[in-house]
């Protein structure tokens, strides 16, 4: 189940990179509001993904410390 919530936090991840990267392409191309839009929303994905992962990697050293009893 762990691995499986990784796999989904690392896929989060790779679309919020490449949410922002789009967002950036569409600044370049003077296509303000659609980019702000863009990075905003990578942004606020990164954002939920790293709160994931750190809450999963809590919940794991509590696993690690009841196995070490």
């Amino acid at each position: 189940m762990t691995r499986k919530s990784y796999n989904l936090a690392f896929g989060v991840t790779a679309a919020s990179a490449l949410m922002t990267l789009f967002g950036v392409g569409l600044l370049y191309f003077n296509e303000v509001s659609e980019a702000t839009l863009t990075a905003s929303g990578g942004v606020l994905t990164t954002l939920i993904s790293v709160q994931h992962t750190e809450q999963k990697k809590g919940e794991l050293c509590e696993l690690l410390k009841k196995l070490s009893e």
